[in-house]
């Protein structure tokens, strides 16, 4: 992952097809927003989880409990029988601090479901994490937003994250 302090960035790339000898060049700009205290990360749809290997980084967003979260690629999952969608996701608040969390399901703007996951108080460094299976198996085909909120004392956070059902 890069990681980068917070300010404007502009990104140059540029590539060369070897074959075709043609160039095709972008620029981008690039705003890192200031880090907040009490902040959730983007969420993630999880492919899979796997042992640790060796000792991880202390800051690695994506390991938790000695394990691995794995991303999926991918925004679609299979609905029908038995079905669920893999969610994982972080808080970043206070040490000891025991935010509200609530997991929304929309479709069309409506809510269709409300999942309140259960968590362990913040480490010491102010990070929760969170690896929810949300049931999908009455999900009918479609594009549904989840929306995360997280609220603590005079505090509150928002991530959304979309997925489509097949």
């Amino acid at each position: 992952p890069l990681r980068v302090a917070p300010g404007r960035y502009v990104l140059e790339t540029s590539v060369q097809d070897v074959e075709s000898s043609k160039f095709s060049a972008r620029r981008a700009v690039l705003v890192v927003p200031p880090v907040s205290k009490f902040r959730l990360s983007e969420p993630v749809l999880v492919r899979r989880t796997e042992a640790v290997q060796g000792e991880p980084e202390a800051d690695d967003p994506l390991v938790m409990r000695e394990q691995r979260v794995v991303p999926a690629l991918v925004d679609s999952l299979k609905g029908g029988k038995g079905a669920q969608i893999p969610l994982y996701f972080l808080l970043y608040s206070n040490a000891g601090a025991k935010p509200k969390v609530l997991v929304d399901v929309l479709k069309d703007e409506k809510l269709i479901a409300r999942h309140s996951p259960g968590s362990d108080a913040a480490d010491s460094t102010g990070k929760s994490t969170f690896l929810v299976n949300l049931p999908a198996e009455a999900l009918s085909p479609g594009q549904y937003e989840l929306r995360i909120t997280a609220t603590h004392e005079q505090a509150a956070a928002q991530e959304r994250l979309f997925v489509t059902i097949e």
